[in-house]
């Protein structure tokens, strides 16, 4: 996790944006049986992005990879990234779970396998060493990361007792993937 003092101030206020969260309507969308990771996740949040965040292996990670903010040219054939503020040092996994636990489950879970595949592949071409082991891993912990912003789906509420479906339906998806891949485990 990033020294950045508007990251630590956010890790810090996470514990109490997840009681938040577990008392708003937006729990009624989550998937059923993961009571236990929305407990872990209130009360380790700040500990996950400060205390298991990875220190090794680093690269530059957007931090908010996601559908919305890549513009596709398509006369060109190139994406172009934006809003960048979120930046810092991770690994570049956490980027592709992020993006990937926001898309729909079925579609997800669809292309999720062969899209790490064409990721491991890309790098040992590049010749940089990633085991597949340690991409799984690192994925599992994007999705984690993931799974500890579900709080801040609350911004986009309001009030609160109006859940626009767009909202609950990615907060289930993000849950979803957390639950699919295990993430628990992590904790």
């Amino acid at each position: 996790m990033p020294e950045n003092p508007i990251w630590l101030n956010w890790a810090d206020s996470l514990p109490r944006q997840w009681q938040l969260w577990l008392e708003s309507p937006l729990v009624k969308s989550a998937p059923v049986g993961l009571d236990y990771l929305y407990q872990q996740l209130s009360e380790k949040a700040d500990w996950i992005l400060t205390r298991l965040w990875p220190t090794n292996n680093l690269t530059l990670v957007h931090g908010d990879f996601h559908a919305q903010n890549i513009f596709w040219d398509g006369y060109k054939r190139e994406a172009v990234f934006f809003d960048w503020d979120g930046c810092h040092p991770g690994r570049g996994a956490h980027d592709l779970a992020y993006l990937l636990a926001l898309l729909p489950t079925d579609y997800r879970r669809q292309i999720e396998s062969k899209l790490l595949e064409i990721y491991l592949e890309a790098l040992h071409q590049a010749d940089i060493n990633y085991a597949e082991t340690e991409l799984k891993q690192d994925y599992q912990f994007g999705v984690l990361f993931a799974s500890c912003l579900v709080p801040m789906m609350l911004q986009f509420v309001s009030p609160v007792d109006e859940i626009p479906g767009s909202t609950a339906y990615i907060t289930q998806n993000v849950l979803t993937a957390a639950q699919d891949l295990k993430v628990i485990e992590l904790l």
